[in-house]
């Protein structure tokens, strides 16, 4: 009783792992592995601070009146303040409300010094315009303007501020390709540093979803492992208590000794949950297949085995010896089988193992021909089919199942590596 409710349990981790709760919160992003996003944000603003003390120190040296100065020290404070909003938004992923409204005012105190009443020297802050440009306006419009506004600026200053026109032609020119340049870059420093504290916050969201990917991907193996490793060998002990129970005081010798083959069972179950948690876990198709033959024979199966002859390749045990472990549980489980034929042949680039039986009937006849069988360990089914699918599928083969004539049939078929290894070699057995 004890080795069916385990049974159960070991399917119910599969069964129900689609309900199961969802991992705790993500691991800490490890310290130096990418720019914190506090800090790519400090560096946005104090970059853009810097700018603008720098044009508040050229107000200074230009010893305007203090209500003109004043003018265009709030116009320089106002245009970084913009600049700040946009830049926030732009690292939420997202554009701010009303950025149309906030991007023209933003133009306007931009060219403010060309305004009459003004006419003073504000500042680079046409680089400013241009940042939030990349930042919010459509791909398709974004370089245009981008472009539109480094040409425009510099013209502007070179023409209408009062320091340039004692220079000469040439010289202006000169002034108007550095604002040009001074423009672009500030306007590429400001999309550069925005986007790098956008990204830094991406990271960090997508550090957070890796760990939890990984805790969900480490709890689907242990779950299939779990299924995979202990199902054989707990419904094996449930089959062999059964067994022994019947051959007491009827056959004792006999009972002796399937006893002793349950101690060796139940000291392999008890390794293969160790492996559960440990990970990494091999499985041999050599092992698998003696014992597949003991405990059918025990069930009163008889086992026809024919293995390719030579040595099958590593593959087979990685893949294919858990295919067999879970078809001679379902055997067991779910039939009142008398012949079972077991295949593993190699050709076409491929290699395909085969388990068929007989015995074939509705879940509740095959619980009254075997103790220890579906309804016998209370299990309603389970997940195994669906494990060795997706085990089959990453190998890059199929699973596909059958049933006629009151026979039922596994296939699982894998590719061959070109540089397959070699695993322990299988010899052709006739009926077990």
């Amino acid at each position: 009783g004890a080795a069916r409710q385990a049974a159960a349990q070991a399917r119910a981790v599969t069964t129900n792992r689609a309900s199961a709760p969802e991992p705790g919160p993500a691991a800490a992003l490890p310290a130096g592995v990418v720019i914190a996003p506090r800090l790519a944000w400090a560096v946005l603003v104090v970059l853009l601070s810097e700018y603008a003390v720098e044009n508040l120190n050229y107000l200074v040296i230009a010893h305007y009146g203090p209500r003109l100065a004043a003018v265009a020290a709030t116009d320089i404070v106002v245009v970084v303040a913009l600049q700040l909003y946009h830049s926030w938004s732009a690292r939420q992923g997202r554009r701010p409300r009303a950025w149309p409204v906030t991007l023209a005012l933003q133009a306007v105190l931009v060219y403010a010094f060309a305004l009459p009443f003004i006419r003073a020297y504000v500042g680079s802050l046409g680089g400013f315009l241009d940042g939030s440009l990349l930042l919010l306006v459509p791909a398709r419009w974004r370089w245009a303007g981008y472009a539109a506004v480094a040409a425009s600026y510099s013209v502007l200053t070179v023409t209408l501020l009062h320091g340039y026109a004692v220079l000469s032609a040439g010289q202006r020119t000169q002034g108007g390709l550095f604002w040009a340049a001074e423009v672009a870059l500030i306007g590429l420093t400001v999309l550069g540093l925005s986007r790098l504290a956008g990204l830094a916050r991406e990271i960090e969201a997508l550090w957070g979803q890796l760990t939890r990917v990984a805790a969900v991907a480490e709890r689907l193996r242990v779950a299939r492992d779990v299924h995979d490793l202990l199902g054989l060998g707990l419904s094996a002990i449930a089959l062999k208590t059964d067994l022994i129970g019947r051959l007491i005081g009827r056959d004792d010798i006999r009972a002796a000794a399937e006893i002793d083959e349950m101690t060796r069972i139940c000291a392999t179950a008890r390794a293969d949950a160790r492996l559960v948690s440990a990970g990494g876990h091999h499985m041999s198709l050599a092992a698998e297949l003696a014992t597949a033959r003991q405990l059918l024979a025990s069930a009163g199966v008889q086992v026809n085995a024919t293995i390719a002859a030579g040595q099958l390749p590593a593959a087979a045990d990685e893949v294919l010896a858990p295919v067999l472990r879970e078809a001679v549980t379902n055997i067991l489980r779910h039939s009142a089988a008398t012949r079972a034929t077991i295949e593993a042949t190699t050709g076409d680039g491929t290699l395909r193992l085969a388990v068929s039986n007989n015995g074939v009937t509705d879940p509740a006849a095959a619980a009254v021909s075997r103790p220890g069988s579906a309804a016998g360990d209370g299990l309603g089914g389970g997940s195994g089919l669906a494990n060795l699918a997706i085990r089959v599928e990453e190998a890059g083969g199929r699973l596909a199942t059958g049933r006629a004539g009151g026979r039922f049939e596994l296939t699982a078929q894998i590719p061959l590596p070109a540089d397959a290894g070699t695993s322990q070699p299988l010899q052709p057995g006739g009926p077990g």
